[in-house]
């Protein structure tokens, strides 16, 4: 009967086919012929990446032309001579670890389609890679955080995916001074962490939630204008931000979370409104 059971149960498995590894212009894939798509993949041996990578959109194996629809988990790692990666259009997904330790890769065109990048896939990468995207929503859209359980119990935490530091492009141009579209009602939690670029930020009054470390760590920025629907600076969201000036807290403002202005130097005295009834622990710490 237990025989029988295990049986079916193996029946019931969804089929996972085996993916077919190949490389094609010296590009390694992981082709899957059922969906007629592929997954750049890690090549077989202890060879890495080098130079100038543009990955096609599509690519031909046995006469038979497959989509290029993700860049697997630690496909690029340890590719410490890759210097610039060119995602295509259909991309929609960058795995764990991607691209840890591609110490001398200083440029990433990611396109639009991208929907989600994994924990780590830029760890370790040069201290300003250049990213250049064609919409912001790219940055304001990702599937941030993913949730993972936590060894040895029943619950889960959110990871979160960020440049540890990286200067944005928007349609080729480097991005000083970031304005919010209307279309965005939220920030999410470390949507611009560690932009060396940003000089000023503008949000839209249909803003009404800024993510934790939204803006951690941009040494850059100088000022930013906080609209009136806005009701909590959420934890470290302006952590380390050196340069900031001054900051206009409006009415709408009730709670600044634990480290929100914390180590920004430069930050004048501001005026905190009637509104506020909750200042976290260490939010001013170090400032003026």
């Amino acid at each position: 009967m237990r025989k029988r059971f295990l049986s079916l149960l193996l029946l019931a498995l969804p089929f996972v086919a085996n993916a077919e590894k190949t490389q094609i212009n010296k590009i390694w894939y992981k082709l899957f012929a059922e969906t007629q798509t592929v997954e750049v993949t890690s090549p077989t041996d202890y060879s890495k990446y080098e130079g100038d990578i543009t990955i096609p959109g599509k690519v031909t194996h046995n006469g038979v032309e497959y989509s290029v629809t993700s860049i697997g988990e630690s496909a690029f790692m340890n590719s410490r001579t890759l210097t610039n990666i060119s995602i295509p259009n259909g991309v929609t997904s960058i795995g764990r670890s991607a691209f840890s330790y591609c110490s001398s890769l200083t440029n990433v065109i990611i396109p639009n389609s991208i929907k989600s990048i994994g924990i780590d896939s830029f760890h370790g990468c040069h201290d300003s890679i250049k990213i250049n995207i064609e919409d912001l929503n790219v940055l304001l859209n990702l599937e941030n955080p993913f949730i993972v359980p936590i060894p040895g119990t029943d619950r889960e935490q959110p990871i979160y995916f960020y440049f540890k530091s990286f200067r944005l492009f928007l349609k080729g141009k480097e991005v000083e001074n970031l304005v919010i579209p209307n279309n965005i009602t939220r920030i999410p939690s470390y949507a611009f962490h560690g932009c060396m670029s940003l000089k000023s930020v503008t949000i839209p009054n249909c803003v009404t939630s800024i993510g934790n470390r939204v803006f951690t760590n941009c040494k850059g920025l100088t000022s930013i204008t906080i609209p009136n629907c806005v009701t909590t600076i959420s934890e470290e969201a302006f952590l380390g931000c050196q340069n900031l000036i001054s900051v206009n807290i409006p009415n709408s403002v009730t709670s600044i979370e634990k480290d929100a202005f914390k180590d920004c130097f430069s930050l004048t005295p501001i005026t905190i409104p009637n509104s506020v009834t909750s200042i976290g622990e260490s939010a001013f710490y170090h400032c003026i």
